[in-house]
């Protein structure tokens, strides 16, 4: 699970496409300009400020699109060599992990691009999933999301995620983290809460521990048999769907029971995902 430095780097642009679109843009524009012209009794250089202002905002909408079709063609491909299911949207699911932190902040949340498949033990999904913060200027974050369930989980709740200086200065004030002495590098990387210490401290053996710190940068959440796993505003190429899975699974058997759970109920894998 080490870091790939490559992973989220952007795809190499196609640059003939973008040549003919530009050209469609140019053609559309010159018309606005000229309707424009007219309607604005002959001023020039408001015509081609407001001319040019709608030409870049129909060029932002055009590209945005073309874009996300792209990622949605990669993506269903992707499915269809892992032997995966595909769904272009799955909005209905999100109620289905409101108990995560990712899941319960912001606005506008949307989970597009979803893969699933199931084995005996494990429910799996992969999707790309956007929320907008709150407040005015609030941004939208998108990521790359693996969502494992299986019977051989039996998590608590908790919350893992990169610390930084706003999380150190809170701890001062009471701000609760759950470290661990014997693995300071951990510790000072990662913020980790929940509601029963003494048993996320159960869950969090050494070698789980050690994962991580090999792979810093992450977000995990758990509850009860299933788990999330993610980087807050980070969406993976379809090339790389592969290798987010891989490190997903990772975690998933640093955190699994030989035996399924009571809790978890033996067979509590019915799908979310079957729309």
């Amino acid at each position: 699970m080490d870091e790939d430095p490559n992973k989220f780097a952007p795809a190499v642009p196609d640059h003939q496409p973008r040549r003919t679109l530009g050209c469609l843009l140019g053609l559309v524009g010159l018309v606005l300009i000229g309707l424009l012209f007219g309607f604005l009794g002959g001023h020039a250089v408001a015509t081609f400020i407001v001319g040019g202002l709608i030409v870049l905002i129909a060029s932002a909408i055009i590209v945005a699109r073309r874009k996300a079709k792209q990622r949605t063609d990669g993506i269903r491909a992707v499915a269809d060599q892992l032997g995966l299911q595909f769904q272009e949207r799955g909005d209905n699911l999100i109620s289905e992990f409101s108990q995560f932190k990712l899941f319960s902040q912001g606005g506008g949340k949307k989970i597009r691009n979803l893969l699933h498949g199931t084995t005996e033990d494990v429910e799996v999904g992969i999707f790309d999933y956007q929320f907008t913060q709150d407040g005015e200027d609030g941004k939208t974050l998108k990521q790359s999301v693996v969502s494992i369930r299986s019977p051989l989980l039996n998590l608590p709740d908790f919350s893992l995620q990169p610390e930084n200086l706003l999380h150190k200065i809170g701890q001062v004030f009471g701000y609760k983290d759950i470290d661990f002495e014997s693995n300071p590098v951990f510790s000072k990387a990662f913020l980790l809460r929940g509601s029963d210490e003494t048993r996320i401290r159960a869950v969090f053996e050494d070698g789980v521990l050690a994962l991580f710190e090999r792979t810093l940068g992450v977000c995990v959440e758990g509850d009860g048999d299933r788990l999330i796993y993610y980087r807050t505003g980070k969406r993976v190429e379809p090339a790389n769907i592969r290798s987010l899975m891989d490190e997903g699974f990772q975690v998933y058997l640093g955190f699994r029971t030989e035996q399924p759970s009571d809790e978890a109920g033996g067979n509590s894998t019915t799908s979310e995902y079957r729309g």
